[in-house]
């Protein structure tokens, strides 16, 4: 199947803007009963599920009854789905997941990186703040997993290691969620973090996202818009998603961070649409109100088609109204800038999302 262009990148010439890089990539629209409503490029095309896997790995801290056996709060199990920036707020947020479970960021494994909130980078640059793993974008969920071992007695050196029991008890969560098959018969690799991430289709991370935001996976009066009835309340672990998205919905601004996409769409939809990113141009919606889920994979990876065609898909399905458009205006369309700081092109979206009949 070829794979079709999401996103193009002009530059302006003297006479017109004209193409001078194209992104091509695969998007998939499903139900919560896994039935594909709509499509661009291959709904099959694997990938590696990356950090749109965090709030199904947030159900396993849910279901493992830790999240009440230390009384997390909302923003905090909001920290734990989410890919935060690192600022000053996200950190003293994962530091009380911390302490609560009586650790400190000595147990973190999830390595160190440069955190994307810009006051953080100055101090660290600087010499006024120390580089630390709380800043990883994933020390929320790291932080969770640990929650799962304190609160089971098990030992949490090398939590990250697929033998570990932490690791068997969590991905088996997200197969439960996710319908998966055992886990010898996965793909499973080595996340950013250090956990490992599964090889699936789009569409299957999709339907997850259509789950995730409402629990029956349909909409109004049983079926959604496009007549998709779903499954009802057949899938597992329904609670535990419902959970997981109340807290997303409340605290955007853990899922993501100031002037990201993630925390824009859930905040603009007022928590009616669930967004979260991955690594290598990865990206799932769900929507509350139709109860579908949208999944789409930028083909070689380039974060910077990612927000475009993530807006387009949406748009093209109805998910957003005018005032929304506008609030997520400069996420739909991207300026490219020289290194004087002067707009020399953009980055927009140029596809056609197909009906499946």
């Amino acid at each position: 199947m070829n794979s079709p262009i999401v996103c193009e990148v002009l530059r302006s010439s003297q006479k017109e803007d004209v193409p001078e890089s194209l992104h091509r990539g695969h998007i998939a629209v499903v139900d919560g009963g896994g039935k594909l409503l709509f499509f661009a490029g291959n709904p099959s095309f694997q990938t590696f599920a990356r950090s749109v896997l965090k709030p199904f790995q947030l159900v396993a801290v849910v279901e493992s009854g830790a999240a009440d056996y230390f009384s997390f709060s909302e923003k905090e199990l909001a920290i734990m789905a989410g890919s935060h920036s690192g600022s000053a707020a996200h950190l003293e947020v994962v530091q009380g997941i911390l302490a609560k479970i009586g650790l400190d960021e000595n147990a973190l494994e999830c390595g160190t990186h440069q955190p994307r909130d810009s006051e953080q980078s100055r101090l660290i640059s600087e010499g006024r703040r120390h580089l630390c793993q709380l800043h990883n974008n994933c020390s929320g969920k790291n932080s969770g997993m640990l929650s799962i071992c304190r609160k089971n007695g098990w030992d949490y050196k090398d939590y990250k290691s697929l033998s570990h029991k932490l690791q068997q008890f969590v991905l088996g969560k997200v197969r439960e969620v996710l319908e998966l098959p055992p886990l010898e018969d996965l793909h499973l690799a080595i996340d950013g973090c250090g956990v490992p991430t599964p090889y699936l289709p789009i569409r299957v991370l999709a339907m997850g996202f259509a789950r995730l935001a409402r629990e029956d996976g349909t909409g109004q009066g049983g079926a959604n818009r496009d007549g998709a009835a779903g499954r009802g309340g057949s899938f597992p672990c329904k609670e535990s998603l419902g959970r997981v998205r109340k807290v997303m919905a409340e605290y955007p601004e853990m899922v993501a961070g100031e002037g990201r996409v993630c925390t824009a769409i859930i905040r603009s939809t007022r928590g009616r649409v669930i967004a979260k990113g991955g690594g290598e141009g990865i990206y799932c919606v769900g929507d509350s109100e139709r109860g579908i889920g949208v999944c789409l994979k930028i083909e070689d990876g380039s974060a910077r088609a990612v927000a475009p065609a993530a807006i387009e898909a949406m748009r093209q399905m109805g998910l957003l109204d005018g005032r929304q458009l506008e609030e997520l205006r400069k996420f739909h369309t991207t300026p490219v800038t020289n290194h004087s700081g002067r707009i020399v092109g953009e980055v927009r979206p140029c596809f056609t999302l197909e009906k499946c009949v």
